[in-house]
């Protein structure tokens, strides 16, 4: 079977790092988090993130299309249940994930056109060093990809749980 794709479904391939990026944007000051004890307004998080109120509350409007927040009057958001994913210790905590495929995959992938002209890692070409010689010497970074491997790790346990049978052992 041949699938044909539209000229639309090409460009939404083309711009899916615009919402990566948008994603990231909102879990790397602690939008989720601060949004734990309920809605908040823009002017609100603009403040407490040391953000530009009008771009953020354009920004949080988009994710509303996405479905990570809700929006009330006055440009009050919330969090949708996938919204909840963006608090740092949540069950189902994506935030670490987010930083660490925002910022050094993020870096490293648009630099994938290098990879396929030379064969060689895209993360070595922009870092200088392979993943874990990088999280290594930097700390911080290491940290969060820690965090974000935890995290994985604990859904892919909990989904194992729920589907294999160990009644017998």
């Amino acid at each position: 079977m041949t699938e044909s794709f539209t000229p639309l479904a090409l460009l939404e391939m083309a711009t899916g790092y615009w919402v990566s990026q948008a994603v990231y944007v909102v879990g790397k000051p602690g939008i989720g988090d601060l949004l734990e004890k309920g809605p908040r307004s823009c002017d609100d998080l603009a403040r407490d993130t040391g953000s530009h109120p009008d771009s953020l509350c354009r920004l949080m409007r988009a994710l509303v299309s996405l479905g990570l927040f809700t929006v009330e009057e006055r440009n009050r958001f919330g969090l949708t249940p996938t919204g909840r994913c963006l608090q740092s210790n949540t069950a189902g905590s994506m935030r670490a994930m987010l930083l660490t495929l925002g910022e050094e995959h993020y870096e490293a992938w648009a630099q994938l056109l290098h990879s396929v002209y030379t064969g060689k890692p895209a993360f070595e070409h922009v870092y200088g060093a392979t993943l874990f010689q990088y999280l290594a010497q930097n700390a911080a970074a290491g940290r969060t990809f820690d965090q974000a491997m935890a995290n994985v790790t604990t859904l892919a346990s909990f989904a194992v749980s729920l589907t294999y049978p160990f009644s017998n052992c």
